[in-house]
């Protein structure tokens, strides 16, 4: 029996709301070559019974569970490891794919020939209760119009634009940049693992919204999680300057610096804050901005 041309990676948590949405739009895909890799980590909630009954009804969905909660970057290091699939996808839970999303990847793949790359689309934005909220995703998380394809690098240094469920990278690539580095209370992993993919990989774009992207009180989006956000940020930029000092242009390192001031602005963190703003300054004397603000401390 041969390997499917696409494994599918959805962790789960507490998503008995959600999850078996999220399993229907894969089953009605219009493209049926993948493997589904349900990992649930520690769910209270029904979402491993759900799964279960999915998995019992169609072979290629696959069910593993965590005995405990252990967080999304180590659920998903374990569900990389069960992939057999030449390309991997991603959904999360509680995000849904319309029927055409795996055929349209695949003819994009087909398009583009086999190298180490990154095929991402755009999405619609719901709320909770699945409603269009009128919003793509470009439009709301990449509103400074970063690119969308190519070597992006420099650009994903700086933020994250790149929606996980409408990605499908090559698993190849992906496991040998190390797939999700597990760090500690990560809820941004998807973003420090595009920073070391865009090293080697390169990025192509569907303009076409073939997700469906759901904001609510659960999700990383949420306002409450402001906090959190911020603090994986910042080990990201951490890690940032730590891997890439040597090899990017210093006005490059300006910004970098000059947002994780801003982000210690977020955590309260004054000291930082002018320390990373100095840094800004350091790095671009004619960041005057930077400078500014090291003055007044904000």
């Amino acid at each position: 029996m041969g390997y499917p041309f696409f494994s599918i990676m959805m962790p789960a948590y507490n998503a008995e709301k959600y999850i078996q949405l999220a399993l229907e739009s894969i089953l009605s895909q219009t493209y049926k070559d993948y493997e589904v890799i349900v990992l649930d980590d520690g769910s209270s909630d029904k979402t491993l019974s759900i799964a279960n009954d999915y998995a019992n009804k169609d072979h290629r969905i696959k069910v593993y569970q965590n005995q405990e909660n252990m967080g999304n970057c180590y659920t998903r290091r374990l569900a990389l490891e069960k992939m057999t699939g030449k390309y991997v996808a991603f959904l999360d839970s509680d995000d849904i794919w319309l029927p055409e999303k795996l055929e349209c990847f695949k003819e994009k793949i087909a398009e583009v020939g086999a190298r180490s790359l990154c095929i991402h689309s755009d999405a619609i934005i719901i709320d909770a209760e699945g409603d269009d909220t009128g919003e793509l995703f470009q439009d709301k998380l990449n509103s400074k119009r970063m690119p969308v394809e190519g070597f992006l690098l420099h650009e994903l240094l700086l933020t994250n634009w790149i929606n996980m469920s409408s990605a499908v990278v090559d698993r190849e690539t992906l496991v040998r940049i190390g797939g999700f580095r597990p760090l500690h209370d990560m809820v941004a992993d998807d973003w420090d693992m595009w920073v070391r993919f865009a090293e080697e990989g390169e990025f192509f774009f569907i303009p076409q919204a073939l997700t469906k992207y759901r904001i609510h009180s659960a999700g990383i989006s949420a306002p409450h999680k402001v906090r959190r956000v911020a603090h994986a940020r910042e080990q990201i930029f951490e890690n940032v300057i730590k891997l890439y000092q040597d090899k990017i242009p210093k006005k490059l390192l300006s910004k970098v610096c000059y947002l994780r001031a801003a982000n210690a602005s977020v955590l309260e963190y004054k000291w930082l804050c002018r320390k990373y703003f100095f840094e800004a300054w350091v790095y671009n004397k004619l960041n005057y901005k930077a400078f500014i603000r090291t003055v007044v401390g904000r």
